[in-house]
């Protein structure tokens, strides 16, 4: 870790299961702070009738409010809410994203919900594999 410190490293991530004491008591003993939490969710997808104010948006052009709905899903992201992020990296990694996402270089789609002509919410959907897909 010293050796990356002097290199001038500033971002390693480490990912731990919460039950692996000793990477748990190394990570401590290095005074690393944990940042983020990632937790996944499974369900089986069921027909139902959906809101027809969703639709894909995939090769929309980045408007101020799917700007400002991509960097409102990253509130409490390990971007944010880490100290060492700074200079407006944050809005530097979220406009890249739903930049890229929206042009399908990251995701299979990007849903928008949209009412009264006003996109109010946003998800990408990522192809994991024939069974799964991610969604953010």
């Amino acid at each position: 870790m010293q050796e990356e410190r002097e290199k001038g490293t500033r971002l390693i991530y480490w990912f731990v299961k919460p039950d692996d004491k000793v990477s748990i008591a190394t990570a401590n003993q290095l005074k690393l702070q944990p940042i983020d939490v990632k937790v996944t969710f499974q369900k089986t997808p069921i027909n139902k009738h959906f809101d027809t104010g969703i639709s894909s948006i995939l090769n929309s052009e980045l408007s101020p409010a799917i700007l400002s709905l991509a960097l409102q899903s990253g509130w409490q992201s390990r971007f944010k809410v880490d100290q060492n992020f700074n200079n407006n990296e944050f809005e530097h990694l979220y406009t890249t994203w739903i930049e890229k996402s929206l042009r399908g270089e990251l995701t299979l789609d990007v849903l928008g919900y949209t009412k009264n002509n006003e996109i109010l919410g946003l998800s990408t959907i990522e192809n994991k594999d024939d069974k799964i897909a991610s969604i953010g």
